[in-house]
């Protein structure tokens, strides 16, 4: 297939697993590089043909960033810009940003005995960042980093300006914990990793990625019961820059 006016893309969102079946052999770090194409709207990763992943690849490509060809290109906006002019296309893509659940622990992880662990990206900053995702989209905003996304969907039905701004703060705090974690398991011969013992925080370190879970947890559900009620017309707002 001829690709015309293409550029490639750099995914920097956190790492996503292939559905069953899709994409045999193909690579789904958080640095696998796609190849968008305006002519015709196909998407292809690493050679492969992608098709019938929605939900899944139209969030990996928001994420994505020029590395090569003209950086001005505007692929991704080109096909995902009007998003939100289609409520049943958004209420899927709400569906999916709302399916990693901010939680501290399951309680299969209680009866089960074993040490209490947090995995810190999987469930605390997956979430915010695929809410913020959801949230730009939602009001038409460009934006690409987490913070700026948020800040840009402040005030809007889903996410009005004091559970934005929340969650700016929310996120700023558990990257600085996270980062501050891997630091230290690097100082002491450890692979760095998002899982954290928290027996090895401090008190102070607990209570607040507890409290941030309990933050999160509390505008995803917001969310969800907005969903429920409002129709998907009411979601988004006027476009912001």
């Amino acid at each position: 297939m001829a690709m015309r006016d293409a550029v490639v893309i750099q995914q920097s969102a956190p790492k996503m697993k292939a559905p069953m079946g899709k994409l045999t052999g193909a690579s789904w770090s958080a640095r696998t590089s796609f190849a968008a194409c305006q002519a015709g709207g196909s998407v292809h990763v690493d050679g492969t043909l992608i098709a019938d992943n929605g939900a899944m690849m139209t969030s990996l490509l928001v994420d994505g960033r020029p590395i090569h060809g003209d950086p001005g290109l505007p692929a991704v906006t080109a096909v995902f810009g009007d998003l939100r002019r289609h409520p049943g296309t958004m209420r899927l893509l709400l569906e999916e940003s709302l399916a990693s659940r901010a939680r501290m622990r399951s309680w299969r992880d209680v009866l089960s005995g074993r040490p209490e662990t947090f995995y810190i990206k999987a469930h605390a900053v997956l979430p915010v960042v695929n809410l913020a995702r959801w949230a730009a989209l939602a009001v038409g905003s460009p934006a690409l980093p987490t913070v700026e996304r948020l800040r840009a969907a402040s005030g809007s039905q889903m996410l009005p300006g004091d559970r934005a701004e929340t969650l700016v703060e929310v996120f700023g705090l558990l990257q600085r914990l996270r980062l501050r974690y891997q630091l230290l398991q690097r100082q002491s011969g450890d692979r760095p990793s998002d899982l954290l013992t928290l027996d090895r925080l401090s008190s102070i370190d607990r209570s607040l990625v507890a409290e941030a879970v309990r933050e999160i947890a509390a505008i995803q559900r917001r969310m969800t019961n907005i969903a429920h009620f409002v129709p998907a017309q009411g979601w988004v707002g006027a476009e912001r820059r």
